[in-house]
């Protein structure tokens, strides 16, 4: 039998931290040891959990998502994070990436995808974009590529089109 999975949620949303610790006290592999609605809060509870996983909203009161996850990971860097959201941009993926997030599930994905996510990111993969990462640094690459603006084309008085780093 698998070791059980110790969660701590952090969500200012009622409707969402309560729908998420509905669908995850119906499976025995979890346990949910804290049950949090701000960024500061999420910070001391998974400091003096030492949860195996963090589910974190992304936009929170007092302090958001991304600066408590900041502090979270020089406190307790073994913690996997899974950023819980409504919206995201691919820049912001790629910075919580960077500080150490481990998986991003969206909110309205939430039924589908987060036992999953779950798992996946406690396993040591990662959970991005819907489903399993395994290597990290070619997602990263992707999502770089994405976040960068389209290369500009000009015209010459000729017609002919330049590459936009041409003088």
């Amino acid at each position: 039998m698998e070791r059980t999975i110790r969660i701590v949620l952090a969500d200012d949303h009622p409707v969402v931290r309560i729908g998420v610790l509905n669908m995850l006290s119906k499976n025995d592999g979890f346990d949910v040891v804290g049950d949090v609605t701000d960024g500061d809060e999420a910070i001391t509870q998974t400091l003096e959990l030492q949860p195996d996983v963090l589910l974190l909203d992304v936009a929170m009161p007092r302090l958001p998502g991304l600066e408590a996850m900041r502090a979270i990971m020089n406190g307790s860097p073994t913690v996997k994070i899974i950023l819980l959201t409504s919206t995201i941009t691919t820049q912001q993926i790629i910075e919580a990436l960077h500080i150490g997030a481990r998986g991003i599930v969206m909110k309205d994905a939430l039924a589908g995808a987060l036992h999953t996510a779950i798992r996946t990111v406690h396993a040591g993969d990662y959970w991005i974009g819907g489903k399993r990462v395994v290597n990290l640094v070619s997602a990263l690459h992707d999502l770089m590529r994405q976040a960068q603006p389209p290369q500009r084309k000009s015209l010459s008085l000729a017609g002919e089109a330049l590459d936009g780093d041409r003088d």
